[in-house]
């Protein structure tokens, strides 16, 4: 009987020791992605969704990021492409105001607004977000959906923008999101 307590007892032992072990590293961060860094007022990082990928846009007009699930589809205009868009602002304001302006660029493809304006701080950076049901610029008689947040310090501004067609809104959403938030502006 006593042998029986003490292979319990040893079980009971090895079993606690057991659950207290580290567990598993879930899977490892994706490392943020910086641009920009060597002009002043622009540095930027992202740190892209899973499987995705963020990188500098070829133009000399305004510096700016894509951010997309398929880096050559989207350059090839495959429809299937999803591109999240992060220009450098040269507007001044809060992120709110910064959003409004910023929109009114857009107003000739955009019918109506699909959600409040959304308010958020973190940090040093504000943000503000907004949807809108418009038409593809890419496509003639295509309904798309527009994402606009703009991520805002006391010095400056981003837009981060992507259109996709009506029915992709629901998976483009929590992408569109969780990029926003992993934008710093240095």
């Amino acid at each position: 009987m006593k042998n029986n307590l003490y292979k319990v007892l040893l079980a009971l032992i090895i079993f606690g020791l057991t659950a207290c072990q580290a567990a598993p590293a879930g899977p490892t961060e994706i490392p943020a992605v910086e641009f920009f860094k060597n002009q002043p007022g622009n540095w930027i990082s992202v740190r892209p969704p899973a499987g995705w990928v963020a990188k500098q846009a070829v133009s000399d007009i305004t510096p700016s990021v894509i951010v997309t699930d398929d880096w050559e589809g989207y350059h090839k205009t495959n429809p299937k492409a999803v591109g999240i868009i992060i220009v450098i602002l040269a507007d001044k304001g809060s992120a709110k105001d910064v959003l409004q302006i910023a929109v009114k660029r857009f107003e000739g493809l955009l019918n109506r607004p699909t959600s409040k304006v959304i308010l958020e701080q973190a940090g040093d950076q504000s943000y503000a977000s907004v949807e809108y049901d418009g038409k593809s610029a890419e496509k003639d008689n295509v309904s798309a959906h527009y994402f606009f947040a703009v991520i805002s310090t006391a010095v400056r501004s981003v837009l981060v923008f992507s259109s996709v067609e009506t029915l992709e809104q629901d998976h483009v959403r929590p992408a569109f999101q969780s990029t926003t938030k992993a934008i710093t502006l240095h």
